[in-house]
């Protein structure tokens, strides 16, 4: 829930505890407890509203469970007979890597880029695939 009490007040006792509350501090000598915001999370790849906290820890879209996909795509582009063979080999893992690593908006796919050099670099050192 979302919803936020407020308080008007104009005493300055009331003003200092208000202070002191919101740094975390007791007014009373007891300790109070870390409250956190209550925040909406969202799956990787579906952009869908987690419902519950459960949902939240079964997302495994990182996971290759879908190693059926990855193969029937890594077939389609094998299959193309006018790219090279480093070509395709490029495009396999950049495919691979972006169904885990969605990017959502124009202005993430150069971190999604950087990060995918980092993780791959031996690879593409390996294969030759500097261009």
């Amino acid at each position: 829930s979302t919803d936020r009490a407020y308080v008007v007040t104009n005493s300055q006792e009331q003003i200092h505890q208000m202070g002191a509350i919101k740094r975390g501090e007791s007014t009373s000598g007891k300790e109070l407890p870390i409250t956190r915001p209550i925040r909406q999370y969202f799956h990787a790849r579906t952009n869908q509203p987690f419902a519950s906290a459960r949902e939240l820890q079964d997302d495994s879209d990182c996971e290759d469970t879908n190693d059926w996909l990855h193969a029937l795509s890594e077939s389609l582009i094998n299959d193309f007979d006018d790219v090279s063979d480093k070509e395709k080999t490029f495009m396999n893992l950049w495919n691979r890597f972006i169904k885990c690593h969605n990017v959502i908006a124009d202005r993430d796919i150069p971190r999604r880029v950087e990060t995918f050099i980092l993780m791959n670099r031996d690879k593409l050192i390996g294969a030759d695939l500097r261009m």
